[in-house]
């Protein structure tokens, strides 16, 4: 199989056949999880941010594409950490590692025929992994999650920690016609179990519309005015109401 028969075949399109049309769904499916990752990596730093948890700060920069690439971490004796090409693709649907193992082995000529016909995450995670410059991809990804994170407002229901965004996710790419389970997601279990969670129907999407008119940040001026020692995280929810961690020492 040629680089381009194997770029189709990453767009799930009859990679034997050598064609370099990409459908638009396949774009379309990687647009919007990509939109996902950047939701859940804004989430998990406004956590780490409110709690002060490092688990959320590891979360931000470790659990999906996005946040590993635009993100560098460093151990204890401030040396970069490096996750191997096979811990980064946890996050890539199953049907597409194997062209992305194949890719990375590439040399030459070879690799730059091979990008041209991946998303831009996927071209950032190859240079990556080949020791490459990827700052240019990186940085298109930084723009895009900068127009989107400009609609969306910090008391979105969506950042409250009790709103799963694997159903939102599933909400929205149903809603597109597209296939949610090249993700893991959409199964039976989930649909059922999306029956009876209010928040799975809000998807992705007006953002403005599905938020909590609750001052977040007076609320925890109030209680932090009587309870001076006391750490407070108030955090937007569905309903119209917020959630209230107090830790008092």
């Amino acid at each position: 199989m040629g680089v381009a028969g194997a770029a189709a075949g990453v767009a799930t399109f009859n990679a034997a056949t050598g064609n370099t049309y990409i459908p638009d769904n396949y774009k379309d499916e990687h647009s919007l999880h990509l939109k996902r990752e950047i939701l859940e990596n804004k989430k998990n730093q406004q956590m780490f941010s409110l709690t002060g948890n490092r688990k959320y700060d590891f979360m931000a920069k470790n659990t999906n594409m996005y946040g590993v690439l635009t993100n560098t971490n460093f151990d204890e004796n401030n040396e970069e950490i490096l996750l191997s090409l096979e811990e980064t693709l946890r996050t890539v649907p199953s049907e597409d590692r194997p062209y992305l193992r194949s890719f990375a082995n590439m040399t030459g000529g070879d690799r730059q025929e091979a990008l041209e016909y991946l998303p831009t995450q996927y071209k950032a995670l190859l240079k990556k992994y080949w020791g490459e410059n990827n700052s240019t991809e990186v940085a298109e990804l930084r723009e895009q999650a900068g127009e989107l994170l400009s609609e969306v407002p910090n008391n979105w229901v969506g950042y409250s920690p009790t709103v799963n965004l694997d159903d939102l996710e599933v909400t929205e790419m149903n809603n597109e016609g597209l296939n949610a389970r090249s993700y893991g997601l959409g199964w039976d279990n989930d649909l059922f179990r999306m029956q009876y969670n209010k928040t799975a129907s809000i998807g992705m999407r007006d953002f403005n519309k599905y938020k909590t008119d609750v001052d977040t940040g007076a609320v925890q001026r109030g209680i932090t005015s009587f309870l001076h020692d006391a750490t407070v995280v108030v955090v937007p929810s569905i309903n119209n109401s917020v959630i209230v961690n107090v830790i008092v020492r």
